[in-house]
């Protein structure tokens, strides 16, 4: 098995692997561990990202070899890794197996095949990551200047909160929440946006949230995509 000719393993082993990133984008100022995978997911699936593996073909047959080669990772890959948790382990070793396998399963069997197929249907809905990786690591570049701008910005924004604003009490809401309204309103009308469903409404907006610099978190933004969601439904009814 060849490997990638311009990737080779001095580069792969000088990106970053999962929790270093995860680490270095909470020390820059985003909440949490969510937050920070959230972060990589939407940068993964749009490009902006990029990663690499390092992949073990061992041949079987005499004499055995065993071969090590790394590879860029295509973006098409990433399409469904919002199916990947925030918890999952794939986070900080960067090894993810899409479908363990069932002993039990004869290899052959009706239920082997019967089990393939819907494990295909789910990926194709969206629902799980259809690919098995080994030894991701993530190119520094993108990340560092994430970093780079937030202490850039926190340094230029260390503003004490007046005495009026403290008063209020309560967590004032997040400005950019309008704005990713209206991105979301304009790209429905646009026909940018078509949901099937309440999902592409919740990518659509951490999407949004990523190029812009920001992030709501899964459950503020679930939240959010499902009044738009059920609000689109109300209206197909009437």
């Amino acid at each position: 098995m060849a490997g990638d000719s311009g990737f080779d393993e001095a580069t792969w082993q000088s990106w970053l692997e999962p929790f270093q990133a995860v680490r270095l984008l909470m020390d820059a100022g985003l909440e949490d561990r969510e937050h920070a995978v959230n972060w990589l997911k939407a940068r993964l699936r749009n490009g902006d990202l990029l990663a690499g593996c390092k992949a073990t073909d061992i041949v079987c047959e005499k004499p055995m070899t065993v071969s090590t080669d790394c590879y860029r990772i295509m973006v098409r890959t990433w399409a469904n890794v919002s199916a990947i948790p925030w918890k999952d382990d794939f986070w900080i070793s960067g090894d993810f197996e899409a479908q363990p396998w069932n002993d039990g399963f004869d290899l052959h069997s009706i239920e082997a095949e019967e089990a393939g197929l819907e494990f295909e249907r789910r990926v194709a809905r969206g629902e799980v990551f259809g690919f098995d990786l080994q030894g991701v690591r993530f190119a520094p570049w993108t990340i560092q200047d994430f970093c780079n701008r937030s202490a850039s910005a926190l340094a230029g924004q260390k503003v004490a909160p007046s005495k009026a604003d403290s008063a209020k009490g309560g967590r004032p809401p997040k400005a950019y929440w309008e704005r990713l309204w209206a991105a979301m309103l304009a790209q429905i009308h646009n026909g940018v946006l078509e949901p099937s469903r309440q999902a592409d409404i919740e990518r659509a907006m951490h999407d949004w949230l990523s190029i812009n610099g920001e992030d709501g978190g899964i459950t503020a933004v679930r939240a959010r995509a499902k009044l738009l969601w059920e609000a689109m439904q109300r209206e197909v009814e009437n």
